[in-house]
C-alpha cells in the first residue's frame, strides 16, 4: 500500500537489507538499489497526458489508443554486462507470466475447500488468464460447479473453467478438450455464472457472453465405458 517501504518489503524476501545508492538525477533525496541491472530515472509531471497506444495486450488485441501520463526520462544507469528480460506481449512467452501467479491463486483458494483437487493449468490457449483446467480426484456429485464457481469468484477476468477427472493431464489440452467431446454433458454438464470480465481496449468491460463452468469428468451415475490405455508395462518394453 502506498506510504509503505517497498525497499524494507524487498530486503525481507532476500534475507538481508537491500543495498541502496543514490540516484544520478536526486542524489540522497531518492536512492535506488545499488545491484540492479538497469535503472531508468524519470519524472511523471502531475498534469501532462500524450496520446498512448496501440499496444498488444495479454488477449493479443490491439488496445485502443488513449491518453496515458507522460514519463520524461532523466538517466539511465546499468551495470556493466546488464541483463534485461523481456517479453513478447501478447504472444506464449508471456502468458506464464499471468498463468504461474493464477495457478497459485486458485490453489490457495480452493485446495482447502477441496482436498481432492489434484492440479490446475491455465492454458496457452486462454492467454493464461481467461481460462482454467482442473483435475479433481473421485469427484463428488455436485462438486464441479462449485469449484468451478469458486474459481470464477477467485478471478473475476476468468471466463472458463474445465472439470475432468485427476487420470487427465490438464497440461495436455489435447487430454482436456478429448474429455471434453467424450465425457461432457452437454444438456446437464454446462453451468453459466453471471458477468464475464475481458481486459478490452485496456480495461475490463462487462457481459462478454457470461462465465461458463463445464464438467467434464467421467461419468458415474450410469453404466459408461472406460477409457481405453495401453497399460504403461507394455510401453515401457517398447522401444
Amino acid at each position: 500500500p502506498w506510504g509503505h517501504d517497498d525497499y524494507k518489503k524487498i530486503g525481507a524476501f532476500l534475507g538481508e537489507p537491500l543495498r541502496l545508492t543514490p540516484s544520478v538525477t536526486w542524489g540522497d533525496e531518492f536512492l535506488v538499489p545499488a545491484d540492479a541491472e538497469i535503472i531508468m530515472e524519470a519524472e511523471l509531471p502531475p498534469d501532462q497526458l500524450d496520446v498512448c497506444d496501440p499496444f498488444g495486450e495479454v488477449a493479443r488485441l490491439y488496445q485502443a489508443q488513449c491518453l496515458r501520463p507522460v514519463f520524461n526520462v532523466k538517466a539511465i544507469s546499468f551495470r556493466r554486462g546488464a541483463i534485461v528480460q523481456d517479453i513478447f506481449s501478447g504472444f506464449r512467452d508471456s502468458n506464464s507470466l499471468g498463468a504461474i501467479f493464477k495457478e497459485g491463486q486458485l490453489d490457495n483458494i480452493i485446495r482447502p475447500r477441496f482436498p481432492n483437487l489434484h492440479e490446475i493449468h491455465a492454458p496457452d490457449s486462454g492467454c493464461g488468464v481467461y481460462a482454467a483446467y482442473m483435475s479433481v480426484r473421485n469427484i463428488q456429485a455436485g462438486q464441479a460447479e462449485e469449484i468451478g464457481r469458486a474459481a470464477l469468484d477467485a478471478i473475476r477476468i476468468m471466463q472458463l473453467v474445465v472439470i475432468v477427472d485427476a487420470d487427465i493431464d490438464v497440461f495436455d489440452e489435447g487430454q482436456v478438450i478429448w474429455a471434453l467431446h467424450t465425457y461432457a454433458d452437454l444438456l446437464k454438464g454446462i453451468r453459466r455464472h453471471g458477468e464475464s470480465y475481458i481486459l478490452h481496449s485496456g480495461f475490463a468491460t462487462t457481459n462478454w457472453g457470461g462465465k461458463i463452468v463445464i464438467d467434464a469428468t467421467r461419468p458415474s451415475d450410469f453404466a459408461f465405458g472406460s477409457r481405453s490405455e495401453v497399460p504403461p508395462e507394455a510401453m515401457q518394453r517398447i522401444k
